[in-house]
C-alpha cells in the first residue's frame, strides 16, 4: 500500500470541515483526516472544479491519511488524488 511510512504522531484525530472551504492554515499533516457525512455532503454542494481545488490543496498539505466514515460514497476524483499522491485512504470498500 502506497504511503504506509507516513508519520501519524497526534492521538488526535482531524475532521477537515474547515480545510475542505479552502482555510488549511490549522490542518495538522500528522493527524487522521476525517471526512464524515457533514464533510462529505458539503463536498457535493461544491462545483466539480472548486471540489478538485479543494481536494488537490488538502492532499497537497503530505498528510498522513484520510478516513471516511459511515460507508460514505467516496468520489473517484478523491480517491485518485490520493493514490497519486501516495496518500493512505481508508473508507467503503
Amino acid at each position: 500500500m502506497k504511503g504506509v511510512k507516513r508519520k501519524i504522531s497526534h492521538s488526535q484525530v482531524q475532521k477537515m470541515g474547515l480545510a475542505l472551504t479552502g482555510f488549511v492554515e490549522f490542518v495538522n499533516p500528522e493527524r487522521i483526516q476525517i471526512l464524515g457525512k457533514t464533510e462529505m455532503v458539503y463536498l457535493s454542494t461544491l462545483r466539480a472544479d472548486v471540489q478538485r481545488e479543494v481536494i488537490e490543496k488538502i492532499c497537497g498539505l503530505d498528510i498522513a491519511c484520510i478516513v471516511v466514515t459511515r460507508n460514505l460514497e467516496i468520489p473517484d476524483f478523491l480517491l485518485d488524488e490520493a493514490d497519486r499522491r501516495a496518500i493512505p485512504f481508508s473508507g467503503p470498500a
